[in-house]
């Protein structure tokens, strides 16, 4: 079976996409960030990341990938939504603790 990444580590390779082998490599035209729209159905976000995996992407990478895009889109939902906290008042908030 594929190689799991953290999801610090995909964020990073957003750009590219992460073989089931754990190699990086560029795909033209796979760039996650650019495919997150609301106006996709789920279908369609899903195919578009079927067809950035390598063919011997596994369940767990393809798992994998549709919950790290899901991940992104509910904080990119979360700020556009106005649910944010500075790093400040984070910083705040953790030294009350």
């Amino acid at each position: 079976m594929g190689q799991i990444h953290p999801i610090a580590e995909h964020v990073e390779s957003i750009d590219g996409h992460i073989h089931s082998n754990g190699d990086r490599s560029r795909a033209p035209g796979s760039r996650i960030g650019d495919k997150l729209s609301a106006m996709e159905t789920a279908k369609e976000q899903v195919q578009q990341i079927l067809q950035m995996l390598p063919e011997d992407a596994s369940l767990e990478d393809i798992q994998y990938h549709i919950y790290v895009r899901q991940k992104i889109q509910q904080g990119l939902d979360d700020a556009d939504a106005g649910r944010v906290v500075s790093h400040s008042e984070v910083q705040r908030m953790t030294r009350r603790g």
